[in-house]
């Protein structure tokens, strides 16, 4: 029953329960007459924190401050905005959003399954590249808040291979691996090659085609 709930919500269908580690965090999911629809990007207070395409080791289970938040989500199909929803400090929050215009709960429009120019501008900001030279080695990218692992199994011996990484909010960011410690600016979809001595960025193009699937 609980779940033949979730999976028809009557417009929005709100789950809890104890959070791991007491991190409060939130899983969003959206459905459309009963199946699931592919969630692409996810946004907390117009931030990107998630996008599908990303290359580093994904979790589906976002950390968010507790409190009131925002959460925009877009699928191949839809944008799905909920305004306002209060997330309890230490809790897991698992929600599903039925996809209907009708909605009422929620704002919900149609969208082409291409990223139009403001959204891919939008997500551009938080998305950076960078080279796989690892060697086989564990390799990371952090910030304050959040720490991306880049080359998990089976992309752990992989070598010479570009990685669209993010969402990543902060601007000063750290690259690390064994040989390897160093803070680099981010840039909208900078291509980064890291070395032992050196960072070389250079700027590619500014407006990545980014095609929902």
């Amino acid at each position: 029953m609980a779940y033949y709930r979730f999976t028809h919500p009557n417009q929005l269908y709100i789950t809890t329960e104890p959070a791991r580690d007491s991190i409060t965090q939130f899983a969003p999911f959206v459905m459309k007459e009963g199946n699931f629809e592919a969630v692409n990007i996810i946004y907390v207070d117009e931030v990107p924190v998630f996008y599908y395409n990303a290359q580093q080791l994904q979790q589906y289970a976002f950390a968010i401050t507790p409190g009131v938040h925002s959460i925009r989500l877009r699928t191949p199909g839809y944008e799905i905005w909920i305004k306002e929803m209060f997330f309890r400090e230490g809790v897991k929050t698992t929600f599903s959003v039925g996809a209907d215009i009708t909605n009422r709960q929620v704002h919900v429009v149609k969208r082409k399954p291409v990223l139009d120019d403001s959204e891919a501008a939008r997500l551009n900001r938080y998305m950076i590249k960078v080279m796989d030279n690892f060697e086989g080695a564990k390799a990371f990218v952090h910030d304050d808040s959040v720490k991306l692992w880049l080359n998990p199994p089976p992309l752990l011996g992989s070598r010479g291979h570009d990685r669209l990484v993010g969402p990543l909010k902060s601007s000063l960011l750290y690259f690390q691996s064994p040989a390897v410690n160093q803070a680099f600016s981010k840039r909208p979809v900078t291509h980064t090659h890291f070395c032992r001595d050196l960072s070389s960025k250079n700027h590619i193009k500014t407006c990545m085609l980014l095609i929902l699937h």
